[in-house]
């Protein structure tokens, strides 16, 4: 028998059991019920045996394209199972599904793909089976720390996902077990208040649109202005170029976000080079610039790491960095006024902090003047990067801008770097933020009132500031390098040796990773037989063995696999761009 739930597209089976004195009979799944039910076709079996009653787990989400959907079953014991609706656009949305399920009912519930799940154990040693019909991939899980929040729950803090699924994982779900109590245990409360919250998860599943749109920014923090008591305010911002570094970076979770050179992801990484107080300079929690189907995505990860974001911007779709560079200015001047603005990408290492902060130094006596950009002294007559040849100095360590030159020919780089009056262009930039905002006024007076509009008309909650899709989605987007800095006379550039590299490639990665005698950077399961200067990488569990090879790149996810020689990675985006 299959009854629908108060959410029609969740099912309940009651399979039909034969007993006898001995036992019974039942079954549990069959083509009947998977056609009556129109049921997805099942990829993967999955137990979890709880041995205390009272046990929390969940709940549970994963983004397209690993996003499940569930028929969940209790072989032993008894739970309360609750899954709540967080599809874009449905009828549902925000609204809960709550069921006991037993040993002794047999009951057997469908869970489309888009419901958060999770459940709590009603008696000791209880056992769920369950049937998914993609695998798990943790880099598509997400928390629900954001819905919990909107949706009203009392005494939730700092929960951000029940991780008791995977290996490694308990400890995060102990840290976190209080929290997801109240969620779980009180599941009546879980659509209370959804009529007026129902954005909770919009963001992490909005439209495709959003979701494959380039992300901008994040972070900022705020430093001290040298000693004086006012404080400046720094910000960066990130530019998804995911491509490159495909298929462990995708749109919908771009190399940001990722973990790839350390232990932790990209982003964060960029907030603790400047956090609390060093060299002169004390840093401010920071503003998040980033796309809004990123949005719960950056707060896990941010909770994670105990940052606490002093505004987030959510862009409707991606316009470039001169747009999320005014955005950040205007914001910046309403939650700390005086403050100055440092625009990074934060998908870049950069090896030695300290010396970057000392270039920031440098810019001390020029910021309530100039907008100035941190060149990258070049090494290597590098083909892929922009130029910036440096004019008159105007200061120790401080220089006029003479010309930028975006990505060069090999001959042209030769040049640029036989010449000592070039630097990469990093992408990083300083600034007051009534100068930015008067350049704008000047070179790009309609992006400036469109940037206006869509922040007076955003939709704010809280610290969360949503930019108008209709304002902000008329902005011709462009870098704020061509928008700006070609066309202002008020750019200087400080060239400085960091460590800085943006990952923008494998052979990239590669030069980076840490690596064996033989030259070989490996991640995950790997075996290498006869290999040497290889990159080799695995992830969701994929074991990845190599023979007799050189000079490769083989990276496998759970649904994607990439080989080709060292010397052509930046292939990878036609490879991207043809599939």
């Amino acid at each position: 028998m299959i009854t629908r739930c108060s959410i029609p597209d969740v099912l309940l089976f009651a399979p039909v059991r034969h007993g006898d004195e001995r036992g019974y009979f039942a079954e549990t799944f069959n083509q009947k019920m998977s056609e009556a039910g129109r049921l997805p076709v099942f990829v993967q079996d999955n137990e979890s045996l709880s041995r205390q009653a009272g046990t929390l787990r969940g709940l549970h989400l994963q983004l397209p394209p690993f996003a499940q959907a569930k028929l969940v079953r209790c072989v032993a014991g008894a739970l309360l199972d609750v899954a709540v609706d967080v599809r874009p656009g449905s009828p549902t949305y925000g609204q809960h599904v709550s069921q006991e399920l037993s040993a002794a009912n047999g009951l057997v519930l469908y869970i489309p793909a888009g419901f958060a799940h999770g459940f709590r154990t009603r008696a000791p040693d209880t056992l769920i089976s369950y049937k998914v019909d993609r695998p798990y991939s943790a880099q598509h899980e997400l928390g629900l720390r954001g819905m919990i929040r909107r949706w009203g729950l009392s005494g939730v803090r700092g929960a951000e996902r029940d991780v008791g699924q995977g290996p490694g994982q308990s400890r995060a779900y102990r840290r976190h077990r209080p929290a997801w109590r109240v969620c779980v245990g009180s599941a009546a409360a879980i659509g209370a208040g959804r009529d007026e919250r129902r954005r909770d998860l919009r963001a992490a599943l909005d439209a495709p649109a959003s979701i494959w749109s380039p992300v901008w920014g994040s972070l900022c923090g705020a430093v001290g202005d040298w000693g004086t008591s006012r404080w400046t305010s720094f910000r960066r911002s990130c530019r998804a170029r995911w491509s490159r570094l495909w298929p462990v970076s995708t749109a919908a979770l771009p190399k940001q976000f990722h973990r790839l050179l350390s232990d932790k992801p990209m982003i964060v990484e960029t907030v603790e080079r400047f956090r609390g107080a060093s060299d002169g300079c004390s840093f401010l929690q920071p503003i998040v610039v980033a796309g809004a189907g990123h949005r719960d995505i950056i707060a896990g990860q941010f909770a994670e790491a105990g940052v606490c974001p002093l505004a987030t911007i959510l862009e409707p779709v991606g316009r470039n960095t001169a747009a999320a560079a005014a955005a950040a200015a205007l914001v910046a001047q309403e939650k700390a006024p005086g403050a100055k603005v440092l625009l990074l990408p934060s998908d870049h290492v950069i090896a030695d902090p300290a010396a970057f902060r000392a270039a920031i130094g440098l810019a001390r006596d020029h910021v309530e003047q100039s907008i100035i950009t941190f060149g990258i002294s070049p090494s290597e007559p590098e083909t892929g990067l922009g130029y910036i040849r440096r004019g008159d100095a105007i200061g120790d360590g401080v220089f006029e801008i003479a010309s930028f030159t975006e990505k060069p020919d090999r001959a042209a780089a030769e040049r640029f770097l036989a010449s000592g009056e070039y630097s990469w262009n990093s992408g990083m930039f300083l600034f007051a933020p009534e100068v930015l905002l008067a350049e704008f006024e000047v070179h790009q007076p309609e992006m400036l009132a469109l940037v206006r509009a869509a922040l007076a008309a955003a939709d704010a909650d809280g610290d969360e500031v949503r930019l108008d899709a209709g304002a902000f989605g008329r902005i011709a987007g462009q870098p704020l390098d061509i928008a700006i800095m070609e066309r202002t006379s008020r750019g200087a550039v400080i060239p400085c040796s960091i460590g800085w590299a943006d990952v923008g490639c494998w052979s990239e990665y590669w030069r980076l990773a840490d690596k064996d005698a033989l030259g070989n950077a490996t991640r995950g399961t790997v075996t290498l037989s006869d290999v040497s200067n290889a990159l080799v990488h695995s992830g969701d569990g994929v074991r990845v063995s190599v023979c007799g090879l050189s000079d490769v790149v083989v990276i496998a996810t759970g649904d994607s696999v990439l080989v080709l020689p060292r010397a052509r990675a930046q292939d990878v985006r036609e490879l991207v761009a043809g599939a």
